[in-house]
């Protein structure tokens, strides 16, 4: 995982896997590290909840880590280039959303009947719920 990268040093830093050089020389050239800028990102995943890990950074939890992908990338992406593979790119996130359903035998049918009430959520992801259901799919993750 690389945090901080400079191509003309061919140099990648990454402070999970421990601290870094304060000066960096390479043929006689100095790389100056700009410290409060990489600290401004470093908190960043530190108000994201994130832990280091195996020489990485690691959001363990659901919730903080759309949190991440709402508002904090944005916040990184304000610092420098940042750079992902297509899988993340594609990554959606979606809210929860409310569905309550109530279910009952109609005496006088026979038949089972289903009242539905939803908000927040797309019609499409309610009938890819209720079509989930007929395959008889587990929804639950």
């Amino acid at each position: 995982m690389e945090i901080m990268k400079d191509e003309i040093f061919e140099i990648s830093l990454n402070p999970a896997a421990g601290p870094a050089p304060q000066e960096l020389t390479r043929e006689g050239k100095n790389l100056l590290r700009k410290i409060p800028e990489e600290n401004r990102s470093l908190n960043i995943f530190k108000k994201y909840y994130f832990e280091i890990a195996k020489g990485m950074y690691i959001q363990k939890e659901e919730g903080r880590s759309s949190d991440f992908l709402k508002a904090g990338l944005a916040e990184i992406r304000e610092l420098g280039d940042v750079y992902y593979t297509d899988a993340f790119k594609n990554i959606s996130i979606k809210s929860s959303g409310k569905v309550s359903a109530r279910v009952r035998v109609n005496t006088g049918t026979g038949l089972l009947e289903m009242k539905m009430q939803y908000k927040e959520i797309a019609p499409k992801e309610l009938l890819d719920l209720l079509n989930s259901y007929k395959l008889k799919k587990d929804i639950t993750g």
